[in-house]
């Protein structure tokens, strides 16, 4: 056998680059002129909140979040930027996000190569700040692709999904045909969480202390993406009595809210509209009782994840081309649990071996 008939071998059997988009607040945020930890918060966060919450706050100004401290993420890379669980958060959190799913596949598939997407999660609400982050993941992409001569397949949890979406509507057919392999998405809510709108209205169950104190509504700009979009959401009720209409949303968030979310509103229904054009592999959990409702007392529960209804989990079986669409339950795992489960990487194994 020549050389080049092994160089065409090596080629055929070798893994694909594998790039990860963590869901909201999965990135570390660091100070910019310290480079301390904005995000996540130090144990010691839970006797002096007040710190770690100046650190956080962002102000919102012309339709933009403005972080108050200078801050900035790591470049898309290593994967230490999106190990944002401590030691002392997994009793409350009972898991540990991403570090069991990238220690695992590491150790057992260590040809795989992963690098991180991190990026600011309480800013990416700003189209400004979507726009760098895509141009420095086409870039990332590219250069690896050419590297390995490998198209790359792209993973994302949660809010991650979202954000993937939108980077490939943002590229062309002939970039995403020479680059793209498939993308794999974790539990991402494609049309929003009525547990967001929840916590948004002071109604929602946040297990962490600190956290429980954050503003969302003034610092975190990514549940603008996660509020039901009532584009979508006509046929769901509120409170088992109020339909989920442009007024009814208007009305409970309240005319300052209102004005960051109404634009949003109709750019995620256009864009959540327009199919990605790749493969798109959709792993979510299902056979949990989810609330859909803002009142916490309702008995009214759908299929989920525990925060999603599977109905939010798998619209993309409504775009028109389902031979790009591949749908995978995974029962008994709730929203974020489901990274620590085994039983994910071999299914994203599997899936990454399907041609």
């Amino acid at each position: 056998m020549n050389l080049k008939a092994l160089w065409f071998m090596f080629q055929t059997f070798s893994p694909p680059p594998i790039f990860i988009i963590p869901g909201l607040g999965g990135s570390i945020i660091y100070n910019k002129l310290t480079k301390e930890e904005i995000w996540p918060p130090k144990i010691q966060s839970m006797l002096y909140s007040d710190i770690f919450l100046s650190n956080l706050n962002v102000t919102y100004k012309n339709q933009e979040f403005i972080p108050n401290t200078p801050s900035e993420v790591g470049p898309i890379g290593d994967t230490k930027h999106i190990k944002v669980v401590r030691n002392w958060m997994i009793p409350f959190l009972k898991h540990n996000y991403f570090h069991t799913f990238l220690n695992f596949f590491q150790l057992k598939y260590p040809r795989h190569e992963i690098q991180s997407v991190p990026y600011d999660f309480r800013i990416i609400a700003n189209k400004n700040v979507r726009l760098e982050l895509y141009d420095n993941m086409q870039k990332s992409i590219e250069t690896k692709v050419l590297k390995d001569n490998k198209k790359a397949v792209i993973i994302a949890h949660s809010l991650g999904g979202l954000v993937l979406h939108d980077f490939l509507n943002q590229q062309t057919p002939l970039w995403k045909k020479q680059n793209i392999e498939k993308i794999i998405t974790i539990n991402t809510p494609y049309i929003g969480s009525m547990k967001a709108l929840g916590i948004l209205l002071g109604k929602g169950q946040l297990t962490i202390p600190v956290v429980r104190k954050i503003d969302y509504i003034q610092n975190i700009s990514s549940f603008l993406w996660l509020i039901p979009n009532p584009n979508f959401y006509l046929d769901r009720v509120l409170d088992n009595e109020t339909n989920i209409t442009v007024a009814s949303i208007r009305e409970l968030l309240g005319e300052e809210l209102w004005e960051r979310v109404q634009f949003h509103f109709k750019d995620e229904f256009l864009n959540m509209n327009v199919q990605n054009g790749v493969q798109t592999h959709i792993i979510y959990s299902s056979n949990i009782p989810t609330n859909e409702f803002l009142n916490k007392d309702s008995q009214n529960f759908v299929d989920g994840d525990g925060l999603i209804g599977v109905n939010s989990l798998t619209f993309p079986k409504t775009w028109k081309n389902q031979k790009l669409i591949h749908l995978y339950p995974m029962k008994n795992y709730d929203h974020t649990i489901i990274l620590n489960s085994p039983e994910l990487i071999q299914l994203i194994m599997k899936i990454l071996k399907k041609t």
